[in-house]
């Protein structure tokens, strides 16, 4: 299969980058990013990797992603893993994957990006699909555009949606959308409700959550360089 090429491939390249170093302890060995795409998780990226966290290659997660969920498995996982500090989107960001995250690597924390609503969120999918994969940037998408997609290789983009949202069986950016997104959520708070330190729930827009941000990972003062997040990749 395409995906399992390109996942030997990547993990080799993996283990030749340069790592690079946090300059402060900390009690913890690996942050997990769980929350859904368009929450804030690029925005957590950038900043984790602002901090000196050695951040995993999201195209390898994206691969990885597709293994899972034509096979069940990730057969490089531990190592991907290895390569790294911290991880955002997926694979990790898979609904219920956290699950084998959390008794795989105890000594990890979790944090669950959030949106103010789930209408919110939904339209943040929307615009940023619509712009990634429509031929008519200010159309929606079609199940034909999602059909046509090459983005990390051709069928990935529907490998993706029927995993996570059960498209097409599921209507495109109907309230099933936003319930699995409410319900990831929601199971998430639930997992870590006898391990709440383990667990930072976070909306980037909200004001001090920089804050909660930094005492949650044990960041020291002189490492606290922003007041606010900084937001990237940004659709409304």
């Amino acid at each position: 299969m395409k995906f399992t090429i390109f996942n030997n491939i990547s993990i080799e390249i993996l283990k030749s980058r340069p790592k690079v170093a946090i300059t402060f302890s900390k009690s913890y060995d690996k942050v997990f990013v769980i929350g859904m795409n368009k929450t804030g998780t690029t925005t957590l990226y950038a900043t984790l990797k602002d901090l000196g966290f050695e951040m995993g290659d999201s195209k390898v997660g994206e691969v990885m992603a597709a293994e899972y969920f034509q096979t069940s498995s990730i057969r490089n996982l531990n190592n991907y893993i290895e390569s790294a500090q911290a991880f955002q989107d997926v694979p990790f960001s898979i609904p219920g994957f956290y699950k084998q995250l959390a008794e795989n690597y105890p000594k990890a924390k979790f944090i669950l990006t959030i949106r103010s609503s789930s209408e919110q969120w939904l339209n943040s999918l929307k615009k940023y699909q619509t712009v990634r994969l429509s031929p008519k940037s200010n159309q929606h998408i079609t199940e034909g555009d999602i059909e046509k997609s090459n983005y990390v290789f051709s069928g990935w983009t529907q490998i993706m949606m029927k995993g996570i949202f059960d498209f097409p069986n599921v209507a495109l950016y109907s309230d099933g959308f936003k319930k699995v997104y409410e319900q990831h959520n929601a199971d998430v708070i639930e997992y870590f409700k006898k391990n709440q330190e383990r667990l930072l729930v976070i909306n980037v827009a909200q004001e001090n959550s920089i804050k909660r941000f930094y005492k949650f990972l044990e960041v020291p003062a002189n490492h606290q360089r922003l007041k606010s997040f900084k937001q990237y990749n940004k659709s409304r």
